[in-house]
């Protein structure tokens, strides 16, 4: 596969945000300057590598909390549990009512409670689903801050200083609208539907069809009709132009290459404002399917490049699998397979898997006739 020269993102917005972060996480010890001794430079070091590695670690509670705002204001306004997850792992209600543990990777984000939406209406229920993580982070800092200031210890003033900035650091990021170079936060969503109604339907959208995977339907088994929508609503953000993508995985489902094709180009060429992943897995589409029709021209920009060897999903194996397919590089084919077989067991939605697989199949008998052993 060769590497075009194309140049990565501007990485000044990164700085910024790291400088802030460092500048911030002092703050604590200044409030508390008046219960810690600070004056010592060397018990200041220490409180303050202490601090970092509470923020360090308050992240990743502050993510289970985020989450579990989802959760818990999703049930209050009549949403259903489908799954929760944090990084990769994966608690799963099955079609059956029972708790299953998976795993599942998503670009752009720590964690994920999806959740089967009510039925949809004028009135939907969207804006304190998607607010509960920021209103959850913002509570627990609250009660660090104020623990903070009460416990006798001043380890632990310093530890419940660390977690309550980690709140507070989780709560602005995902509650001050951003696109993001992955996928649109929290606030950037309830922007979208704040200003688009259409927005909202495809919000809706987003949150069945995960329902309808975890019941054990399949993309290309989804009445074309739910997914369907217009120019305007997908030009009115993320969430409107991810209809798309998932017209997209339905003809891929199908095995409708040649349909499939013709809605990536038009995103493409109409500049549709995706998500940041959702353009990176229909690139990836687009190579599968010049693969199969065996026009691929062999060069990938390095970004994406990178993104396609190093995404633990099944697309992206699928992508890595046409390429090495294409390029008769049987042996990396092979360790794919291998691959794709041990995520097998633990992908939470197998029917979905098994249209990758298939997908793989239609790879091998475009590209070589017969699977390689």
């Amino acid at each position: 596969m060769k590497r075009s020269t194309a140049k990565y993102p501007d990485a000044i917005g990164y700085l910024i945000m790291i400088f802030l972060i460092f500048q911030l996480s002092g703050y604590p010890l200044w409030a508390l300057e008046g219960m810690l001794d600070l004056h010592d430079k060397a018990r200041f070091v220490i409180w303050y590598v202490t601090l970092i590695i509470s923020m360090a670690a308050g992240a990743v509670l502050q993510t289970a909390v985020h989450e579990a705002g989802h959760l818990v204001m999703g049930l209050l306004t009549g949403y259903r549990f489908v799954s929760y997850r944090i990084f990769s792992l994966m608690i799963l209600k099955d079609e059956d009512g029972r708790l299953k543990l998976k795993r599942l990777s998503v670009p752009g984000t720590l964690g994920q409670c999806l959740m089967a939406p009510p039925d949809y209406s004028d009135r939907f229920p969207f804006f304190l689903y998607n607010a509960g993580g920021v209103m959850f982070n913002l509570l627990t800092a609250l009660l660090f801050i104020a623990s903070a200031f009460l416990v006798p210890f001043s380890w632990l003033k310093v530890l419940f200083s660390g977690v309550a900035l980690s709140g507070i650091l989780m709560a602005c990021t995902n509650g001050v609208p951003i696109k993001g170079a992955m996928a649109p936060n929290d606030g950037m969503n309830i922007l979208e539907m704040l200003v688009n109604r259409s927005s909202r339907y495809a919000f809706w959208v987003q949150m069945k069809v995960n329902e309808m995977l975890r019941e054990g339907m399949r993309v290309g088994e989804i009445e074309s009709e739910m997914l369907a929508g217009d120019s305007d609503t997908y030009r009115a953000g993320a969430l409107g132009a991810s209809l798309v993508v998932y017209q997209e995985n339905r003809f891929m489902d199908r095995h409708e290459y040649q349909e499939a094709d013709a809605v990536i180009e038009e995103g493409i060429q109409a500049n549709y404002p995706f998500a940041g992943f959702h353009r990176d897995y229909l690139l990836m589409d687009k190579i599968t399917i010049n693969c199969i029709n065996k026009r691929f021209s062999g060069t990938v920009d390095d970004r994406l490049a990178k993104l396609i060897n190093n995404t633990k999903a099944p697309y992206a194996l699928r992508c890595q699998y046409a390429i090495a397919m294409y390029e008769k590089d049987f042996d990396r084919a092979k360790a794919i397979v291998s691959e794709m077989e041990k995520m097998k067991e633990t992908y939470p939605f197998p029917r979905d898997f098994q249209s990758d697989l298939e997908i793989m199949d239609d790879l091998t008998r475009a590209l070589s006739g017969e699977l390689p052993e």
